[in-house]
């Protein structure tokens, strides 16, 4: 059992070595041209098996077993969103984040917009929605410096579920229920939210507390 992986992009030697050499226009139009010749030449039994061959060759290259697809996932999501985005100050894969150091030598103003506090792995990464941003020499819309950050969580603020209840301004109710494949929970229908009196709550529980 086999899966097409659309993603893997495989080249040989050769093909890379090839490519170098052809990559002048002229090369490339001089390339071209004996492409087309040849194949004039060809009559339709060789270009069906000229197509046949080629077939088979991609069909290989773009297909790898379950598991060599398994590993390649495990090894993919063996790391979290633990990479911080200097700019937006938000949490990404790696997969999604780029350097920072190339861009920084771009422009001088882009230092402006990142935020140096924290790294991960002695490095600094910039996710790649802020980059394209930045390249352009213009403010991300979730940059920190357009006062999009997220507060700072109080020290007092560590109330367990029961708690969380009590104080939620809204009630929400949803029916949630299991997807039919991996078996993971999954909102059914509309989500109410009811109002409720949070400052009579409060304020009992704080004359309770004294």
């Amino acid at each position: 059992m086999h899966l097409q992986s659309r993603s893997q992009n495989v080249t040989s030697p050769m093909q890379r070595a090839y490519r170098k050499k052809i990559s002048s226009p002229e090369q490339r139009a001089k390339h071209n041209q004996y492409q087309k010749t040849y194949r004039s030449k060809m009559t339709s039994n060789q270009k069906a098996k000229c197509n046949e061959k080629l077939k088979e060759y991609r069909l290989q290259k773009n297909l790898i077993s379950v598991e060599s697809a398994i590993s390649q996932f495990h090894d993919m999501a063996a790391e979290g969103p633990v990479y911080i985005c200097f700019c937006c100050d938000q949490l990404w894969y790696k997969k999604a984040v780029l350097s920072s150091e190339k861009l920084k030598n771009l422009s001088p103003v882009i230092q402006e917009y990142l935020d140096t506090r924290r790294l991960h792995g002695n490095a600094e990464w910039v996710c790649k929605t802020c980059h394209g941003h930045l390249v352009k020499n213009k403010i991300p819309p979730c940059a920190v410096v357009n006062g999009l950050v997220f507060p700072q969580k109080p020290n007092f603020f560590d109330l367990n579920e029961l708690e969380c209840r009590l104080l939620a301004p809204r009630i929400a109710f949803q029916k949630l229920m299991q997807a039919p494949r991996g078996k993971q929970l999954k909102i059914h229908g509309n989500i109410v939210n009811v109002p409720a009196d949070v400052a009579s709550t409060v304020t009992t529980i704080a004359t309770v507390a004294k």
